[in-house]
């Protein structure tokens, strides 16, 4: 297939790009053969969630590599929000994107950002809540912003049984699961490297009663960072 090595070794970016490219061809021609068939539809939106989860543990893996040996150069521009948003939520079968609630606190439209970098962040923040929150509860993307620090803050809210009090201090750490992870432990990890980049952080904070917080804070001043919301400073 176009863009894949032909080398007897492919690299794990070869092997995402290849998992990518057999899901897109994979799901239109069955879903052009099967169109009447829901039992088939209900397998293949099964397979693409599992696809979907090959996929992203292979790009955290990429990510946390490049992160660690500060391989990564922040290509930060200006970006529209939705944009963001959608190719977020495109990440996500049709069973998880339809509990996704977006909220809009803000008018703002574009922000400065690595947008891949972006990306990663919010798809690993929604991908832990979606995974903690109880059942088949709703996950609140909130989108709001901030004059001090001058950022915009994007939360992802559920309605989970929250963080246990031991791992609070070690959430953001390479490596550190819940009970309920399948991964490697490095979503949250990538997602705070990623904003630190960005000379900002991402960080667990209040809500109202039952809710469990996570915010990005993208930071928009150059010169600023890498600050928290609460002002602290997150090294």
């Amino acid at each position: 297939p176009q863009g894949v090595s032909t080398t007897a070794e492919p690299s794990a970016a070869d092997v995402a790009r290849l998992i990518r490219l057999m899901r897109e061809q994979s799901i239109s021609a069955v879903f052009m053969e099967n169109m009447a068939n829901p039992a088939t539809l209900q397998r293949l939106a099964r397979a693409q969630g599992v696809i979907g989860h090959v996929v992203a543990q292979i790009d955290n893996t990429l990510a946390a590599a490049a992160l660690l040996v500060g391989r990564h150069t922040l290509a930060r521009v200006d970006t529209d929000i939705d944009t963001l948003l959608e190719l977020v939520l495109a990440d996500f079968p049709p069973a998880e994107r339809q509990r996704i609630e977006v909220q809009r606190l803000t008018t703002t439209r574009t922000a400065s950002m690595d947008l891949s970098l972006m990306r990663l962040a919010l798809r690993n923040l929604l991908a832990n809540a979606l995974r903690h929150a109880t059942g088949t509860a709703a996950v609140a993307l909130r989108i709001a912003d901030s004059d001090e620090p001058l950022a915009l803050l994007i939360d992802v809210v559920d309605q989970g049984p929250g963080v246990p009090e031991a791992l609070r201090g070690r959430l953001f750490e390479r490596g550190v699961r819940g009970s309920r992870s399948r991964g490697q432990g490095l979503g949250l990890y990538i997602a705070r490297r990623a904003l630190q980049l960005h000379g900002g952080t991402a960080e667990l904070v209040a809500g109202a009663p039952g809710e469990t917080v996570f915010r990005l804070v993208l930071a928009q001043d150059a010169d600023a960072g890498p600050y928290s919301t609460s002002g602290a400073l997150n090294t």
